[in-house]
């Protein structure tokens, strides 16, 4: 979760590792709807369901540094709906 500099520095370290497969990037922006990174889609939260279904997605990791706490237990909480 989230699309912006440290989550595509995070993807560069997951590649590098080896260690998890980068399904696609969730980020709330208006601005990176409808984007990619390194041809993984960049999704709107609105589309986690889907997804997490679709591709047997077990892990979502959030890589926004600057987040407020608020807003993050926000993002868990919607998060938490899907398991």
């Amino acid at each position: 979760y989230g699309a912006g500099s440290a989550g595509a520095q995070l993807y560069t370290s997951l590649k590098i590792a080896n260690s998890h497969e980068v399904i696609c990037f969730i980020d709330d922006s208006n601005y990176l709807k409808n984007r990619s990174i390194n041809n993984v889609p960049i999704l709107p939260p609105s589309q986690i369901k889907n997804y997490i279904k679709d591709k047997n997605i077990d892990q979502i990791l959030l890589a926004i540094p600057s987040l407020k706490i608020f807003r993050k237990k926000e993002i868990l909480r919607n998060l938490y709906k899907h398991n």
